[in-house]
């Protein structure tokens, strides 16, 4: 008999937006491979609550679903709901923490900005800058090696490394 591990219990306490939708993810792959996605509504929803952990549950029990509202999409969006706050305070966060004040601008001008598109702009950004400067250091040592041709110096590509004449030349 062929059995499958269920998810590790859903950890708020972590980036709570992350592990929820994995979780979720993680969750319908076990109901998946179990044989159980044709279970009734009741079921999967039995199966979830059990996987979630004790703190999840406790979250869960917070929210009074009713009865004929029961669904596993409710439940899910019960956990969406709650995270949303903290996923938005994380989105605030990195925001504030921007040195780039074009980039902050950017991001507050957005008015559909979520935490994911706000992580992608930021990391944009960053590479972006890197490159900038990796580029403006070639260009440097290019034109610095053209200077040297034309003084009639050999060029140096490490400049703070003094290079030598060979005895023999």
């Amino acid at each position: 008999m062929e059995t499958f591990r269920p998810p590790k219990e859903l950890n708020f306490y972590k980036n709570a937006v992350t592990n929820r939708k994995l979780f979720k993810q993680q969750f319908e792959i076990f109901v998946t491979a179990s044989g159980k996605e044709l279970s009734s509504e009741a079921r999967k929803i039995a199966m979830f609550l059990n996987c979630i952990g004790e703190n999840a549950l406790e979250v869960y029990n917070y929210f009074n679903i009713p009865d004929e509202h029961l669904m596993l999409s409710n439940v899910y969006a019960v956990f969406e709901e709650y995270v949303k706050p903290q996923e938005s305070l994380l989105q605030d966060r990195i925001i504030v923490a921007v040195n780039d004040e074009a980039i902050q601008q950017r991001l507050l001008r957005d008015p559909e900005l979520t935490l994911r598109k706000a992580m992608d702009i930021c990391r944009a950004a960053e590479i972006s800058k890197i490159q900038q400067k990796t580029l403006k250091m070639s260009v440097q040592q290019e034109e610095t090696a053209n200077v040297d041709v034309v003084r009639g110096r050999k060029f140096n590509p490490h400049p703070g490394i003094k290079t030598f004449p060979n005895d023999n030349g």
